[in-house]
């Protein structure tokens, strides 16, 4: 899935959404106004989120001078199952394209764990297995970007910047996002933007890995 986006309290424009589809959708992003805070909760976004029924997803976008704030949720078991088996990465383009400049991967998805997927003892589906590579997609995300072969997997407590999280509210799966609008000393992880520029903004999920997606338990 791709997305464009204009910050600043101007046009978000979403031409795909987790590959479910791919049509124009014009959604204005706001000011910030209030505190957002990156907990997996929706209370903050509340009265500031569109519901795109075609694709399934709430979106919200909000940005100050410094920092771009987004907000996805789906009560759509697929969707969830497809971000937490898979990953989301966030995509970025500081001119305002569909290039992918600098990105933010999280979660990292039960398959790009690196961790077995089946006990060795009798080869099937290991309930604790999957439960420790879970908890591993929410303390981890991985930085992409802005050179081509640049890639930092750090704890998702380190001191970069970035905030992230992902929650559950009312049988929706919530994922927030904070990230700075431009490098600087402080933020050398940035979008490499301003407040008032066109920003491209895309989200992808990685292709399916059947093996793991047979062999995930369903309990």
């Amino acid at each position: 899935m791709y997305a464009n986006l204009i910050s600043a309290s101007s046009v978000i424009i979403l031409l795909a959404s987790l590959s479910l589809g791919c049509r124009n959708t014009e959604l204005e992003s706001t000011w910030r106004d209030r505190e957002l805070t990156i907990d997996g909760n929706a209370i903050d976004w509340e009265g500031s989120t569109v519901h795109l029924e075609d694709e399934k997803v709430t979106v919200g976008l909000s940005n100050d001078e410094d920092f771009l704030y987004l907000f996805l949720s789906s009560n759509d078991k697929n969707i969830q199952r497809q971000l937490l088996t898979r990953g989301l990465t966030v995509w970025f383009d500081p001119d305002g394209g569909n290039d992918r400049v600098f990105g933010i991967r999280f979660p990292l998805g039960v398959q790009g764990t690196g961790m077995p997927m089946m006990s060795r003892e009798r080869m099937a589906p290991d309930r604790e297995e999957f439960n420790e590579m879970y908890k591993k997609t929410l303390t981890e995300l991985e930085i992409l970007g802005p050179g081509k072969h640049d890639r930092l997997r750090t704890s998702v407590l380190a001191e970069h910047g970035i905030s992230v999280k992902l929650g559950e509210a009312r049988e929706n799966l919530v994922y927030e996002l904070k990230v700075p609008l431009s490098r600087t000393v402080d933020h050398p992880h940035a979008i490499g933007s301003a407040a008032g520029k066109t920003i491209g903004v895309g989200f992808e999920t990685n292709q399916p890995n059947r093996q793991i997606m047979r062999d995930i338990p369903r309990w």
